[in-house]
């Protein structure tokens, strides 16, 4: 395998690929739900030694073939080959019998174990009936160590970041030495030391001569990795070239159907409001340290920082999930604490959490149960829940953030990450928040989708909210925010107007010591 890895030099698929057998083959592939056609005759290869990768909107397929390959689910039609033999797996564990281990978005770990037991999770070294514990630790330190990531496998993981979560997944994937490694939106929260160090793991498995399938909606870390692109859409399979032989534009456009401008939305007001929100000073241990700011009506303010940087946690302060140390927030000129997100909602502050699943839907309910939830109160009548005004709200909702839905009685989780994201934004505005506070909004969205969130946001702050927007993505900062603060270890180290900045000034910001905003 190693021979076949060193003929596919320099990060990019030589021609003579077709001397090469494909590892994986996908051919006519078709998968269908109630009322979805989630795959329609989708075909795929895989070539060992090459970064293949899977792109397209949420919704077009990507997921439901990846279960297929993986043994989560079954398709109704096609075949799937694995080194010119047809297979079809019933189970993960049958798929990994073959030499396919996924690495699904969602962590599939126990924060009440260690790193080390997380590693091994399902495949312990044992000593006759019992776990060799030695040999156990003594294996995972040397999997970390073997790809650069320096943690003790003894920590137990819920001291760690959601980043370094991900990660543990990912080198106990590369543990198992696979011979195909699927990898969906691995980099969603990973910060860039993380990213680093995911980079470089691939370099090495490329090398070994595993294929690599890597899902992710980010482009620039596409076109930095990949040998090769499939393009999927409405579970048809669109394009297929080498990365070097395809530009952004012409990527996009095959992925939604159509063009989408990029750059910069300009606000339709000349200039914004009166401060609605004051920070002065603000502390909390141990990740916010006299941080000061002010947000006007109808400005989008942009959060930037490494992970680890306080931004989150600057949030869950100003929205009553923590306490201020000390410190002083003011909102329209009045002095307040709040003490917890109801009391936050109740003063006019809307926040969307980092993590829509776990903290913004409820998945099993319907679309218009989810943008009842915040207002419950002021749709019942003595108890009883007034079902006619209650779907007023939601087809209202519906239509103004456009959300894609058969009916608003459509389950919230069976829609697409872009439209589940405006479910949860729906839920926020309809409490008509003066300060609305996104939190990593487009995290795991479509480029199409997430343009329509960009505009979104500018038309919410157009309409005189006051928007504190927080993102690990710069060029979406770069596209909406009227201004950019840059924290750094707790601290804000410096502001950039927004029309100026640039992706290099805010990470010479993130990286430098306190510097004056």
């Amino acid at each position: 395998m190693a021979e076949v890895g060193a003929a596919l030099t320099n990060g990019r698929s030589e021609p003579s690929r077709g001397s090469i057998a494909p590892i994986l083959e996908v051919r006519a592939m078709s998968k269908a739900f109630p009322g979805v056609q989630a795959l329609d005759g989708v075909d795929f290869d895989l070539y060992p030694g090459e970064v293949h990768a899977l792109m397209g909107e949420n919704g077009a397929g990507k997921s439901t073939l990846m279960k297929i390959i993986a043994g989560v689910q079954t398709a109704d039609q096609g075949a799937l080959l694995v080194r010119g033999d047809a297979v079809s797996f019933g189970h993960p564990l049958d798929a990994q019998a073959r030499g396919i281990v996924t690495v699904f978005q969602e962590l599939v770990v126990l924060d009440n174990l260690d790193v080390g037991r997380n590693l091994f999770l399902g495949h312990e070294p044992r000593r006759g009936p019992l776990i060799d514990w030695s040999t156990l630790y003594t294996q995972a330190q040397a999997a970390l160590d073997d790809v650069g990531v320096e943690l003790d496998v003894r920590t137990p993981l819920e001291r760690l970041t959601v980043g370094m979560k991900q990660l543990v997944e990912i080198v106990r994937a590369a543990r198992l030495r696979p011979d195909v490694l699927i990898l969906d939106e691995p980099t969603s929260a990973l910060g860039r030391r993380e990213e680093t160090l995911l980079f470089e793991l691939i370099a090495r498995l490329r090398a070994r001569g595993v294929a690599i399938v890597y899902i992710s909606h980010r482009m620039d870390e596409v076109f930095r990795l990949a040998d090769r692109i499939t393009v999927l859409r409405d579970g048809r399979h669109v394009l297929t070239d080498d990365a070097a032989a395809l530009d952004r534009p012409r990527l996009i456009a095959s992925m939604v159907g159509r063009e989408v401008v990029d750059g910069r939305i300009v606000s339709a007001q000349d200039s914004p409001g009166d401060v609605e929100l004051e920070v002065r000073d603000l502390h909390r241990a141990p990740r916010v340290h006299g941080v000061s700011f002010s947000l006007s009506r109808g400005e989008v303010l942009g959060v930037a920082g490494l992970v680890g940087a306080g931004r989150t946690e600057l949030a869950e302060v100003l929205y009553g999930a923590a306490r201020a140390d000390r410190g002083r927030i003011e909102l329209a000129g009045e002095v307040i604490a709040p003490r917890s997100p109801r009391q936050a909602m109740s003063l006019g502050i809307g926040y969307v959490p980092e993590d829509r699943k776990a903290d913004g839907i409820v998945a099993g309910m319907s679309v218009e149960e989810n943008v009842a939830l915040p207002g419950l109160r002021s749709l019942t009548v003595m108890g009883l829940l007034r079902w006619a005004k209650l779907r007023s709200l939601a087809q209202h909702w519906v239509a103004q953030l456009r959300i894609k839905v058969s009916s608003p009685r459509q389950t919230v989780g069976t829609l697409s990450g872009g439209n589940q994201q405006k479910v949860v934004i729906s839920k926020v505005l309809s409490r008509d928040p003066r300060v609305l506070i996104l939190d990593e909004p487009t995290r795991g969205i479509d480029v199409g989708s997430k343009r329509e969130l960009h505009e979104l946001i500018r038309r919410v702050a157009d309409d005189g909210v006051a928007v504190l927007l927080i993102s690990s993505e710069l060029p979406e900062l770069l596209a909406v925010a009227d201004r950019i603060m840059v924290m750094r270890g707790g601290e804000l180290v410096g502001v950039i107007d927004g029309a100026q900045a640039t992706e290099q000034a805010i990470i010479d910001l993130a990286f430098s010591p306190k510097a004056d905003g």
